[in-house]
């Protein structure tokens, strides 16, 4: 695994969401904020997460890679319910008694579904179940009102199929998860998502999952605990411009303009409405960044280590001092909590929710925390690594004005 590319890509991507158009720049990356003025921690060790959530998490996780690596069995029975029915078909207008050629198909393919939400041809699910193959029969079926753009006379059209099933296919799911299959989904993942983050075995990658949840799951409790008053104004532009930047170069790609790409991208009504959804993201990335380095400066953490290793990964070249630094930052504290937090069974888990909430709004270092429990930090249970953020408390509202400001920047980097 490419250690460098994992934590730039994936720690600053998942936290920060910063588009690549960063790199190389000599920007902000708060290395001159304070994260104590914005910031009042709650507790943030002595946290623990349920085993049998983790657990659940994996078996969701396998179960969707064993899905993905099911095969088709031909069966010698009658058509149930998920099982891929192979037919040819003609169809009679009930309107005039003719055959309408266009509708004929050969060795066309449908899935049955228990409860289809949406048939071109209504019904047809239906009555292919129970038909074994070889199989001839007629059924009484309605095309759909939206069947056919350019042949609208067709829409909503009662017909007579008359149908010959060929083939009956069962799913077959794998019982057993391999070496192999992980490795070809992890290969297929972090070939879609452009990283490396790629596994060779069940064991590894059973591990990493699970620490990837333990992380989120300690994050909701850390981020439940803390409350955030503002945030640095020009971090959060910078975060602004990189997303916008991102999204140019996306809109240049294929052809268009940002004003024509951004809401289709974002899913939003209107290009404004995808500037403000982006204003309020980058606020809110700022003040995750801002968790972080306030548990960062609060335990004294030093960076130098990650930091030493990213850069050592040539593809960390393209990335400013600041990038890595604040990488660096995150990924240490990242370590930090999942040493001083642990896993629980459900019943010690359900405790653990309720002192997190007793500690909400309290300011507390490490130790204080550990005087409260009686217990050092390096006693508490080992915990292990991912990357995630929640929502945070106390989000500061922007006023027209800010908001107009902000905003007025995309002409910016549309321009870029």
């Amino acid at each position: 695994m490419n250690t460098a590319k994992r934590w730039l890509c994936a720690v600053l991507a998942g936290v920060l969401a910063l588009g690549l158009s960063s790199c190389g720049k000599e920007e902000f990356y708060f290395q001159n904020v304070t994260a104590s003025d914005y910031v009042t921690l709650g507790q943030y060790t002595g946290l623990t997460v349920s085993s049998e959530e983790l657990d659940e998490y994996w078996a969701s996780t396998a179960d969707s890679i064993l899905q993905a690596n099911s095969t088709q069995e031909e069966v010698d029975r009658a058509a149930a319910v998920g099982d891929t029915v192979t037919y040819s078909a003609t169809a009679v207008r009930k309107d005039t008694g003719a055959e309408e050629e266009s509708l004929a198909v050969t060795d066309k393919t449908l899935t049955i579904a228990e409860n289809p939400t949406s048939e071109q041809v209504v019904g047809l699910n239906q009555a292919l179940l129970g038909h074994a193959k070889d199989e001839t029969f007629t059924a009484d079926l309605t095309l759909s009102d939206s069947y056919s753009t350019s042949e609208t006379s067709l829409n909503g059209l009662a017909v007579t199929y008359t149908i010959t099933v060929s083939k009956v296919e069962q799913t077959v799911v794998p019982e057993t998860l391999t070496d192999e299959m992980v490795k070809n989904y992890t290969e297929m993942m972090a070939s879609y998502y452009g990283s490396s983050d790629t596994y060779e075995t069940v064991d590894e990658y059973q591990k990493a999952v699970r620490q990837s949840r333990m992380l989120s799951e300690i994050w909701t409790q850390v981020t439940k605990n803390t409350t955030v008053e503002g945030y640095p104004r020009d971090e959060a532009l910078q975060l602004y411009h990189n997303t916008l930047d991102s999204y140019n170069a996306y809109a240049i790609e294929n052809n268009t303009t940002l004003e024509a790409y951004l809401p289709t991208a974002m899913g939003a009504d209107s290009f404004d409405d995808a500037l403000v959804e982006i204003r309020d993201s980058s606020i809110d990335q700022a003040q995750r960044i801002l968790i972080y380095l306030a548990i960062f400066d609060a335990e004294k953490l030093d960076y130098q280590a990650k930091y030493d290793e990213i850069k050592a990964d040539e593809s960390s070249d393209g990335y400013s001092k600041d990038y890595v630094i604040l990488s660096a930052k995150i990924s240490t504290v990242d370590e930090f909590l999942l040493d001083h937090n642990s896993e629980s069974a459900s019943e010690a888990s359900a405790s653990g929710e309720t002192q997190s909430e007793d500690a909400n709004g309290d300011t507390q270092s490490t130790q204080q925390t550990q005087a409260a429990q009686g217990t050092s930090a390096t006693e508490q249970t080992t915990a292990p690594d991912a990357v995630q953020s929640q929502a945070v408390q106390g989000s500061e509202t922007v006023d027209d004005a800010e908001q107009s400001e902000i905003n007025s920047m995309a002409a910016v980097s549309a321009d870029a």
